[in-house]
This record gives structure tokens, sequence and C-alpha cells, in this order.
């Protein structure tokens, strides 16, 4: 059974790569046919539309890692974006991801960029924290004066780099 509807678009993985979307006519698909076939196959029929290149929020914290990373030197850096429901769309074709407009503040651990996909006009502004990560140690139990602290009694923390001394401390007197 055949209807003509209006076409739409279906979401196919390419490689494990960005999502991409592929025109689908208005056919029904078979009882057995699975979606992916059934978008391939329709892609096939249908000649001259190329499939949109969808990224989405894992490539778009690679490209942004890579440049807060440059800003961020001090520990691991971490990052939180402000908007959970990020993808950009390109058409077949296009370059892949760049950073533009990045703008970093280290008081506030707050950064803006847009995202770009190269050869396209396609942007998306994003912004969010970014921070470096180091881990100091910290104890593990309550010590008193006069106890010994061995390897079992400290344990590593997770601590934000802004918020530990610039300078090492002098050792405590007993």
């Amino acid at each position: 059974m055949i209807r003509h509807t209006a076409p739409r678009r279906l979401p196919a993985l390419f490689l494990g790569a960005a999502l991409l979307t592929v025109p689908v006519m208005g056919a029904v698909m078979g009882a057995g046919m699975a979606p992916a076939a059934a978008a391939s196959a329709s892609a096939a029929a249908v000649s001259g539309l190329a499939p949109d290149v969808v990224y989405g929020m894992p490539h778009v914290e690679a490209v942004l890692s890579d440049a807060l990373s440059r800003v961020i030197t001090v520990g691991r850096l971490q990052m939180e974006l402000d908007s959970r429901a990020v993808e950009l769309r390109a058409p077949q074709g296009a370059g892949g991801l760049a950073v533009e407009n990045l703008y970093y503040s280290p008081v506030q651990g707050r950064f803006a960029a847009e995202i770009v996909v190269t050869g396209s006009q396609v942007r998306l502004p994003v912004s969010g924290r970014a921070f470096g990560v180091v881990q100091i140690p910290v104890l593990s139990r309550r010590v008193i004066p006069g106890d010994v602290i061995g390897p079992g009694d400290i344990d590593w923390q997770d601590v934000r780099a802004d918020q530990t001394p610039a300078t090492p401390r002098p050792p405590m007197r007993s």
C-alpha cells in the first residue's frame, strides 16, 4: 500500500559518526522492513536530495573541550553546558565543527562561544561553566594530636583548581 503524503525525514546512523537524516517519500514501510532499511531504500530511490548531517551533544562537547583546554591549563577540564538540547544540522559535504568567538571568564568560570559548521552558514551559540579540576589528598578519618597517619588514612578528592592554594603551605610543626 502506498500513500502519497508530503516528504519527511528519518534519522539514520552513518558509520558511527554524525547522525544523518535521509528523505523518505510517502511510502508505507512493509511489515517486516526495519526503519533503517526503509530509510536507505527510500534514500536510494530519491535522487538529487543529499541527506543532512546532524551533530549532537557528543560532537559539540568534543570540539568545545578541545578549545577550552587551550584556555584552562591547570588540572583536568570539567565542562557543563547551560543547555542539554544541542543539535546542529548541516548539508551533506559541509566541513566539520569549529569553535569561534570563544570568551572565558576565569573569575566566574563561565564561557560563551559559537559552534560553526565549516563551509556553511550553520552556527549555534553555546554557553556554560568550565573549570580545571585537580585531586588533593584529604584525611579519611578524624585524627587527634599524636595519631600516626598511614596510607589508609588518606583519600583523594576532586577540587576545582582555582579553589586550591597557589603555593604549597609550609609543613605543620608538631
